[in-house]
């Protein structure tokens, strides 16, 4: 078995002995663990089986034996050691290093939540910022019993409007959509008045995507190591873990299935299909079910006032990459620019929320 150091969610270690606060002058050996304050988190060394793991420090460098030592050095630095400033794990879930002698949060020295694993927490923050590059993600596993970091990420993506993907290496295999004030038009279950809230904070740099629970309750997002990301909801009348969601959650939810110009519908079979006007750009490979070439218009656009735009409600807007966004245009506005530009196809509001999201408000779309 593998020794690793991380969190554990409510499955405990049995060990004997355990704590709340790590100082200076203690340290941690294999067999004992750190429990918060209502147990609801453990952290000590473990080898992977059947508990929820929500962290892992040495997920890239595992232990040789059991014989692993977590202790603090004079500087405040975590050392983990394969032989032999105070931690502290909260009910939240959050190992945190602080500087005794300090109040918080001046005394906060480093803290799990901000070097997230293949959970995110509730408060747990994901980010980008499209000035430094910067981005906080999650990584999933490498397998089961592997938590080196593996071959999917869920990151925050905000080279225009804010939007979450799932990525196998470099390629896109699911994306939210972008965030229009209210919710990620791609995840119907994000409502306000859901008991799991989904904050977005925008500033002119900077996105970051925040869970927050209206309810005492333990609810984590996973990131497996097969590329599927679920929001598990702990029951603990039952102790067991219920899946509220999880994503990619159909055939539609695959990231341009259906490819340029098509609508993805699953109540329709096949369930891609062309716009109005449009037809599939290769009938025979739609005929086998490959419906990735996408659909091309039937006839030439017409610059001189014979077109016009069709209402599509109810749909996940199109990839962004082609698309130009203005934040100080109206919806009619840019219907009428996109009206005077013949190469303009569709445009669509970006914000919806009437007041509610000032980065964005009256913000809208066009797609070149």
């Amino acid at each position: 078995m593998v020794p690793l150091f991380g969190l554990l969610l409510v499955s405990y270690f049995s060990a004997s002995k355990s704590v709340e606060v790590i100082t200076r002058s203690q340290s941690m050996r294999d067999g004992e663990t750190v429990l918060s304050a209502r147990k609801t988190y453990e952290m000590g060394f473990f080898s992977p089986g059947p508990e929820v793991v929500v962290w892992v420090a040495n997920r890239e460098n595992p232990l040789e034996n059991s014989t692993g030592v977590l202790r603090m050095d004079e500087q405040g630095r975590l050392l983990l050691l394969d032989k032999e400033a105070g931690k502290v794990l909260l009910d939240s879930g959050n190992l945190e290093v602080r500087d005794g002698e300090k109040d918080l949060p001046a005394g906060l020295l480093w803290q799990s939540i901000d070097e997230p694993s293949h959970v995110m927490l509730p408060g747990m923050k994901m980010s980008a910022n499209r000035r430094t590059g910067a981005r906080r993600h999650l990584t999933s596993w490498k397998s089961p019993d592997d938590p080196s970091p593996g071959n999917y990420t869920v990151e925050m993506d905000f080279s225009t409007l804010p939007r979450v993907l799932l990525k196998h290496h470099q390629a896109i295999k699911f994306s939210t959509g972008h965030f229009n004030g209210y919710r990620f038009v791609g995840v119907p279950f994000m409502q306000p008045e859901s008991v799991l809230q989904c904050v977005v904070r925008i500033t002119e740099d900077q996105a970051d995507y925040i869970i927050q629970m209206k309810i005492p309750t333990i609810s984590i997002m996973t990131l497996s190591y097969n590329g599927v990301g679920q929001r598990l909801l702990y029951d603990e009348g039952t102790n067991v873990w219920e899946t509220f969601t999880y994503l990619p959650a159909d055939e539609c939810d695959r990231f341009a299935n259906c490819g340029a110009f098509s609508i993805c519908n699953m109540s329709n079979f096949p369930v891609c299909g062309c716009l109005e006007g449009y037809a599939p750009r290769n009938g025979d490979e739609w005929d086998q079910q490959n419906f990735s070439s996408g659909c091309v218009r039937r006839t030439r656009p017409d610059c001189s006032g014979g077109d016009g735009f069709l209402l599509m409600p109810l749909l996940k807007l199109p990839h962004l990459i082609n698309s130009t966004v203005d934040i100080d245009i109206s919806l009619s506005e840019c219907r009428n620019k996109c009206t005077s530009d013949c190469s303009c196809t569709a445009y669509a509001i970006a914000n919806v929320t009437d007041g509610m999201g000032d980065a964005l408000l009256g913000s809208a779309i066009f797609w070149i």
